[in-house]
């Protein structure tokens, strides 16, 4: 379950995401008997690699198609930004990503 709060304590504008995951699954061998909770594996440092690696190609390949530069672009590119995408000036040194704003 994902619950996406848009406040902050002091209601300031501070989009966030509480989730409750499971660390398993309820599994019951039969519909006649009652389901038990089943303790998943923990996730290796590999698989958090390969999570973080597919999650930031998703990511750059989801801002190319909706042509939003990455921070600190040329200024052509900057001006192909969509009106949803917000693209303050950032200094060379800033490598994050343009963030997407609805």
């Amino acid at each position: 379950m994902v619950f996406a709060q848009r406040f902050g304590s002091a209601l300031n504008l501070k989009l966030h995401f509480h989730a409750l995951v499971l660390d398993g699954a309820f599994i019951s061998p039969s519909e006649r008997l009652a389901p038990s909770f089943q303790h998943a594996a923990p996730l290796s440092d590999a698989d958090v690699a390969e999570l973080v690696e597919q999650l930031a190609l998703r990511v750059t390949r989801y801002l190319q198609r909706s042509r939003c530069p990455a921070r600190g672009a040329p200024t052509a590119a900057a001006s192909r930004c969509t009106p949803r995408c917000s693209c303050p000036p950032a200094s060379s040194s800033d490598s994050s990503i343009c963030a997407a704003t609805d």
